[in-house]
């Protein structure tokens, strides 16, 4: 299962450490919800995009662009404390796990499709 759902599994313990976090620091506050929501789409988001081999990245990109998402949540929100900057950092290492985290696609392009769009493993 790590082997071919790695990517999106670091991004669901990512999303879990975040409402935890947010919770066991006194309580959740409309910012810390925010932020569990960016992060939980992070999860979803990672799981949806298809795995290419030929354009590894895309994960990456979308791990990327939902930290920076969650890194602006206690900047506009004011909302700049050590629970905020550990949400953010929690996030950084989503990022940094869908990277290196495994992940397989037994999909097959119809008959006829070659190039980017053959997929496989």
């Amino acid at each position: 299962m790590w082997s071919k759902y790695g990517k999106a599994i670091m991004y669901v313990i990512a999303a879990v450490a975040v409402a935890a976090q947010s919770a066991a620091s006194g309580g959740i506050d409309r910012a810390e919800v925010l932020a569990i929501v960016i992060v939980g789409t992070g999860a979803v988001l990672t799981y949806v995009v298809p795995l290419d081999p030929s354009r590894g990245w895309e994960k990456t990109v979308v791990g990327v662009f939902i930290a920076g998402e969650t890194a602006l949540v206690p900047l506009i929100s004011g909302h700049i404390t050590a629970s905020g900057w550990v949400t953010v950092g929690l996030a950084v290492f989503a990022a940094l796990g869908v990277t290196i985290a495994p992940a397989s696609s037994t999909r097959r392009a119809p008959a006829g499709v070659t190039g980017q769009y053959a997929g496989g493993k």
